[in-house]
């Protein structure tokens, strides 16, 4: 019985020649110990050399990109807020978002889907038009009511937490805020008062206004839907790579997140 060697691990996803050079090592080291096996199976003259073959056939297809491995998750270079999901029944999600460091950043956030192919080792994406299957509603408060204190987090449609650049309460004067939530008592806050949350990507949030106004102390997580863009893509082509996708005019790069926990 033939010892495998430990395979290398292929960590460097970002550096194409890297994880290229490490598969192909973790194959030879595959092969040369599947081959070893083969050879002590004892087999008349002409199955060995079958054997062989179809072993490297199978080793040489693994390495061939197809529209299965090409699907999965992906995020822009130089700004992991902005994601691009390729799904395997052809049809794929895209999120726009400013970057979540830069709290000046006063831009918004879009959403766009549609369908994708693979076609002469290029991804093809093509948004699809709005219809009424993707509703309107752009604010969704889901309420815990009668709490000890009040509180507004934000969520966009992954749940990921959006950032609260500042907060203002007139007649105050606006108030930079870190984070993604606030907590008050209901009690210091009257009826008449509007509340307003200045978000990273997202227009600004009144309370009143955008969401009805709550009696008594309330826990509100407030999931924000990025409005829809048809015309994101359009016929758009990407030079598909095993961990990566880019722009044919070399203007924007979509990392592969192999394990995507986001």
């Amino acid at each position: 019985m033939c010892q495998f060697r430990r395979a290398p691990i292929c960590s460097d996803t970002t550096n194409e020649d890297h994880w290229h050079i490490c598969k192909l090592a973790n194959w030879h080291i595959v092969l040369t110990h599947l081959l070893i096996d083969v050879n002590s199976l004892a087999l008349p003259p002409m199955r060995t050399p079958f054997l062989s073959s179809i072993l490297l056939i199978t080793a040489l297809s693994a390495c061939k990109l197809t529209g299965n491995n090409v699907a999965g998750s992906y995020r822009q270079e130089g700004n992991e807020e902005t994601r691009l999901v390729l799904y395997r029944n052809n049809t794929f999600d895209f999120i726009h978002a400013p970057p979540k460091e830069n709290t000046e950043n006063t831009a918004l956030s879009f959403f766009s889907s549609g369908k994708w192919k693979f076609e002469n080792k290029s991804v093809i994406l093509d948004s699809r038009q709005p219809d009424s299957s993707m509703g309107t509603k752009l604010v969704n408060d889901s309420i815990t009511r009668f709490t000890n204190i009040s509180s507004f987090s934000f969520w966009n449609r992954y749940g990921q937490p959006v950032t609260i650049r500042s907060i203002l309460l007139p007649p105050a004067r606006l108030k930079p805020h870190y984070g993604n939530s606030l907590y008050f008592f209901g009690q210091d806050f009257a009826r008449t008062d509007t509340l307003k949350f200045y978000l990273t990507g997202y227009p600004v949030f009144t309370y009143p206004g955008s969401i009805p106004h709550a009696v008594g102390n309330n826990i509100h997580k407030i999931t924000l839907m990025e409005p829809y863009e048809a015309d994101a893509f359009s016929r758009t082509r990407f030079t598909a790579r095993h961990n990566h996708l880019q722009a044919e005019d070399s203007t924007l790069r979509f990392n592969k997140k192999f394990k995507d926990t986001r």
